[in-house]
């Protein structure tokens, strides 16, 4: 191994891979959502063929709810990625740990090197933000 990826492969570096991906995907379908929104809301997008008055206030719910919660998600995966950044710098102004095993689980292994014990909350409010989101 590396010594960039000696110890910690995981929080080595909390700007690499899925994390990262997660705000700039669901700020990009907040745009996507947006402008959905602007199309369906003027009166263009019903000229063709008559729609009734409940089709059009359902597309418009669906496009404020994608906007809104995909919002949600890019601010709570920019949360998250702001609280792993500062675990290894919490982590490294620690004592150094004494060499063993760990019981337990990653969150309370996040909680020891200095992380927020509301993890999995975070982390649950952004996945179920995106999800929704894409529906």
């Amino acid at each position: 191994m590396s010594k960039r990826h000696s110890r910690f492969p995981i929080c080595s570096s909390p700007f690499s891979g899925k994390l990262i991906r997660c705000p700039f995907q669901s700020g990009l379908l907040a745009g996507v959502a947006a402008q959905l929104l602007s199309f369906f809301r003027g009166k263009e997008a019903y000229q063709r063929r008559s729609t009734s008055q409940g089709a059009k206030d359902t597309v418009l719910a669906l496009c404020y709810a994608a906007l809104l919660l995909n919002i949600a998600a890019t601010i709570s995966a920019f949360m998250v990625i702001d609280k792993m950044g500062s675990v290894t710098m919490k982590g490294a102004m620690m004592p150094p740990p004494q060499i063993g095993r760990f019981h337990g689980t990653h969150v309370s292994l996040l909680v020891k090197f200095g992380g927020s014990p509301n993890w999995r909350y975070m982390l649950w409010h952004c996945e179920c933000c995106v999800s929704m989101g894409l529906v």
